[in-house]
């Protein structure tokens, strides 16, 4: 691999499709030699349209490294939304019944000869 970046150039191109028809159109291409005729390397789709060059490995790699940490920490995510959801309503129906609970016992609660 080289460190240089590489310029992509507009040139007017023919070349056979897949199915031996022939193409012709406006692509861009990293050769150096552009001059009128000269052969230049292009990557072409399963129709023979003009397509991206492929990811080289490296990159390919580090994408699906990527992806993989993506729904990794979105599934944890899930879980844990999850978990706080479940958390939340078990909270909730321990202060109802702690309430009810509350309300049973009568505001008279703590004076003496009252039975509570």
């Amino acid at each position: 691999m080289s460190s240089e970046r590489t310029t992509q150039t507009s040139v007017v191109a023919r070349w056979k499709a897949p199915d031996g028809t022939d193409r012709r159109g406006t692509v861009t291409t990293s050769s150096r030699k552009t001059d009128p005729g000269a052969e230049v390397k292009i990557w072409t789709d399963l129709d023979g349209r003009p397509a991206l060059r492929p990811m080289d490995a490296p990159t390919a790699h580090t994408h699906a490294a990527l992806a993989g940490l993506g729904a990794m920490l979105l599934a944890v995510g899930l879980v844990e939304g999850g978990r706080r959801l479940i958390v939340r309503r078990m909270m909730r129906g321990r202060y109802i019944r702690i309430d009810r609970a509350w309300a049973k016992a009568g505001p008279d609660w703590g004076r003496t000869g009252t039975g509570s």
